[in-house]
């Protein structure tokens, strides 16, 4: 080349890098943008300042790139926001191809996938501020996306060149302004530093991140879509917090015990990147970092966990909260040994430089967040190759397991219990990117017959895994890690059962022959197609067996027709079937629309059935709803009802102590919670001020108290129905003067421990509480109740409608002292004046994923308020 050509050349090189240069360094700094130092004491950004910053660095960094997802659950924008070099992003279509191929590498050879490693990109994803009070992430966020858009250090580049970064930087947009309200308004009070009164969420709070294989609520199928049908990361990270009094950040790897499921190779790139993480965290002089505590890795109900079924490395960061945003004094004698894994707060393997105490402030979370987040992302990018192979050997790893380990596939057949609810839980597991056929020729294999039109999950696939967690059922391990040196049992970080097939009372059966029947993909999940069947034009007869035929029968009652509940109906029909007589705005069009809509199959018939039965009236319902922090499982009620159309009214203290119930309600429902704060909690002594514990105001803090419990106790009497899901029993048995006593309450984990399990109980579904579920059906005990009946002159009143067997109850999970339960009650239906106590003792509607057992609460409703009629008198 002409020296003058490359003189040229050079100039235009560096006229360029001058440009880009430039470009970065005119980009808004956080403080410009907010006008506060992010981090800084007192100091709390909202989610619309959040969200337009995030769209101003896509306007003038060229490393950035925001985009909305869609909407959360209240209206906000959800944000993605992709960050990596100009180049990369020019060809972000390319990267998210190779990532996708990798992610199934069927057909694909080693060669291949050598070639396709060393052309792509590492793809990581964080995500920030999905518990909004823990505060800081969503502060973090805009930081570190600045540095990333202006600067040009070693590590930021090694991430541009390297990786495409997604960050999700406001998993709940709705709770970021929910807490940052509360925050404003507690500023400067005695309240300070607490967290809101309810829930930070539309419906479910701290429990959005049980939300990973569910995937019920709007914002966690917006990160599914990037996860499982866009980007398909090889990494994955949430960012959290935790309590004060301990380390200061932990890391991963997580403690045992393991899923069994998850490729091995999953579990070791979470501990080359939390050692990444704990080594440059180390380097930055960030003391009290720890991994291989707390957290098991059994734990699959959330997003950072769910992912390592599907051979992405996920985990999470939980960094030591402070007063919110406001700083905390730590005393030394303060600092304690974690509940596992680190029996003292003194140096270890896993614990290698103990923070001394002292302040700590929303500041010091905000930079360990940082750090530790880019450590992640750099490391990834230094072994881009490795994680790009890593994801396409675990996933051939799990297709080869699947071709030549049985069972090779699981039959969901749609001649079932409740086919709906089947249909339900295969649209689940595709929006989790597992794949479903349909069987085009029916086959017999082990002496079961398959239908055409019944579909399999095959587990030659990439998501065996997952597949295999949420359809076989699993026991927790017994072992040294799971119990102390005493014996005494470690209690699993939430649910020791996490079978959803199970919990959504799905049936299907393993193929353990090879299969060779022919098959279809689907495409799109699955959807029945409704029908009316029969002649006549005297009304329609709708199964109690199907969960959707609830929200139908909602439907005719909220448009003013008629629907009965027939007590002994003509075989081959059920107890509890729907009888719904034409007339009014209740025709054929429109009960074939709602056949269509929900495909259901409804009966028509020219004569009205011979059976006694109940009228149904137009449901009013009270859903209590106390403050405190509000109830996690009271909103998953709320999202149940909504979902199902339910009518309801959120029914609070102040209404229920003043009385006159009847007026307004026929039920009223108490969510599993424990009896204090049913009743509320006691006024305490009055500290001196500079003393007194962050609580919240006294009309945030009152229960129903002893009035309410003679309010609700009339509104029984005069005929409504209270009905009290798990926890929430205790108002009956210790409060209410029943026959009636929680045989487990007292015993401690040593005697008898069920954390989270499946169970099996026969159920008597010819009584109004069992119509419509299975003669042996499984449930849910979460620390649960069970009921023993002492003896009375009403022992007529009380009805067992399900009930434990005398051994093997465990269908998954854990459960010591089985015996306690042996033959003892699970649901009781409990005469009480006119009205019913309705004593669920197990959590029927846990989380909107126990829908085996939704129809024990709707059948509650139901009964409330309705009337008994003759045969012919309808």
């Amino acid at each position: 080349m002409h020296p003058r050509t490359i003189g040229f050349a050079v100039g235009v090189m560096l006229a360029a890098i001058g440009a880009v240069v430039g470009a970065q360094s005119a980009v808004t700094t956080p403080a410009a943008h907010f006008g506060f130092e992010l981090g800084g004491d007192g100091h709390y950004a909202m989610w619309g300042q959040t969200a337009a910053y995030f769209e101003k660095l896509d306007r003038e960094s060229d490393r950035v790139e925001t985009r909305v997802l869609g909407k959360s659950t209240l209206g906000q924008p959800f944000l993605l926001v992709t960050i990596s070099s100009p180049q990369n992003l020019a060809k972000a279509a390319r990267y998210k191809d190779i990532a996708r191929q990798l992610a199934d590498p069927r057909g694909l050879t080693p060669q291949q996938v050598d070639a396709l490693a060393r052309e792509g990109r590492a793809v990581v994803l964080v995500t920030l501020g999905l518990h909004s009070t823990e505060v800081a992430s969503s502060q973090m966020g805009p930081l570190m996306a600045y540095r990333l858009a202006t600067s040009n250090d070693e590590r930021v580049r090694t991430i541009l060149d390297n990786t495409i970064f997604l960050l999700i930087p406001g998993f709940n947009p709705d709770g970021q302004d929910i807490v940052g309200e509360w925050l404003k308004k507690s500023a400067g009070t005695p309240y300070e530093g607490s967290g809101p009164p309810e829930l930070y969420s539309a419906y479910v709070g701290h429990d959005n991140n049980r939300d990973g294989y569910m995937l019920s609520q709007v914002e966690s199928r917006h990160w599914a879509k990037v996860a499982y049908h866009e980007w398909y990361p090889q990494v994955y990270m949430d960012v959290h917090q935790m309590g004060s009094y301990g380390s200061r950040i932990s890391i991963p790897p997580k403690y045992d015990p393991i899923n069994p499921n998850v490729d091995p190779l999953v579990w070791r790139g979470s501990q080359l990147l939390g050692g990444a993480m704990g080594t440059v965290l180390e380097a930055e002089n960030v003391t009290g970092v720890e991994s291989q505590v707390h957290f098991d890795a059994w734990f699959m109900a959330s997003f950072h966990t769910i992912t390592n079924q599907l051979n992405i490395p996920g985990f999470h960061t939980e960094s030591a909260s402070a007063r919110q945003i406001w700083p905390l004094y730590i005393h030394p004698q303060q600092l304690q040994p974690a509940s596992r894994g680190r029996p003292e707060y003194k140096a270890q393997m896993t614990f290698p430089h103990p923070w001394p105490g002292g302040w700590w402030r929303q500041g010091d979370i905000v930079r360990q967040q940082e750090i530790s987040t880019l450590a992640l992302v750099e490391a990834a990018g230094r072994y881009r190759e490795m994680f790009q192979k890593n994801r396409a050997i675990s996933a051939s790893r799990q297709v080869e397991r699947g071709a030549t380990e049985a069972p090779y596939a699981h039959v969901i057949p749609l001649r079932q219990h409740d086919p709906g609810t089947a249909m339900k839980f295969v649209s689940t597991l595709m929006l989790s990117g597992v794949e479903v056929h349909r069987v085009v020729d029916g086959f017999s294999t082990s002496g079961r017959v398959v239908e055409a039109g019944d579909l399999i999950v095959r587990l030659d696939q990439p998501a065996r895994a997952l597949v295999k967690s949420l359809i076989e059922p699993l026991i927790y391990p017994d072992n040294d890690w799971t119990r102390r040196r005493d014996g005494f049992p470690l209690r699993p970080y939430d649910m020791a059962s996490f079978t959803l097939g199970d919990h959504m009372g799905v049936e299907s059966f393993g193929v353990v022959e090879k299969l060779t029947a022919k098959l279809e993909k689907l495409s799109m999940p699955p959807k029945l197609t409704g029908k009316i069947s029969g002649s006549g034009a005297a009304g329609w007869l709708l199964t109690p067996t199907w969960n959707d035929s609830f929200r139908a029968v909602n439907r005719v009652l909220k448009a003013g027709g008629a629907v009965h509940r027939l007590q002994h109906p003509p075989e081959p029909w059920a107890p509890g079937t729907f009888w719904i007589p034409a007339g009014g705005s209740t025709n054929a069009s429109t009960v074939q629309a709602l056949a269509n809509e929900l495909g259901l199959p409804f009966t028509a018939v020219a004569s009205p059935p011979v059976s006694r039965a109940w009228r149904l009236r137009p449901l009013r319902v009270g859903l209590y709803r106390r403050y405190l922090g509000g109830n996690m499982d009271e909103g998953w009620t709320r999202f149940l009802f909504d979902n199902w159309e339910f009518p309801y009214a959120r029914v609070e203290a102040d209404e229920i102590r003043s009385g006159g119930l009847n007026a307004r309600y026929d039920a009223i429902v108490f969510a599993d919670d424990d009896l204090r704060s049913i009743l509320g909690a006691e006024p305490r002594e009055q500290a001196p001020p500079v003393y007194a514990n962050a609580e919240l105001p006294a009309e945030f803090r009152k229960g129903v108290g002893e009035a309410g419990v003679q309010a609700l106790k009339e509104f029984v009497q005069n005929g409504g129905s209270l009905v009290l899901l798990d926890g929430a029993t205790a108002l009956a048995t210790e409060r209410f003067g029943i026959p009636v006593k929680n045989v487990l309450a007292g015993l401690s984990a040593r005697d008898f421990f069920a954390p989270g399990s499946t169970l099996r109980v026969s159920v008597d579904n010819s009584q109004p509480l069992g119509y419509g579920m299975p003669k042996n059906a499984l449930i849910l005990f979460f620390d649960s109740a069970a009921f023993d009946i002492g003896n009375s002159l009403s022992n007529d009143r009380i009805s067992v409608v399900a009930r434990y067997g005398d051994r093997d109850l465990l269908r998954g999970g854990w459960l010591d002292g089985e015996k306690h339960l042996a033959q003892q009650a699970a649901l009781l239906d409990v005469g009480y004046g006119r009205g019913h106590l309705v004593l669920v003792g197990f959590r029927p509607q846990n989380r909107t994923q126990t829908q085996g057992t939704f129809k024990v609460l709707f059948n509650a409703l139901y009964q409330a308020g309705a009337t008994e009629v003759a045969p012919g008198g309808f």
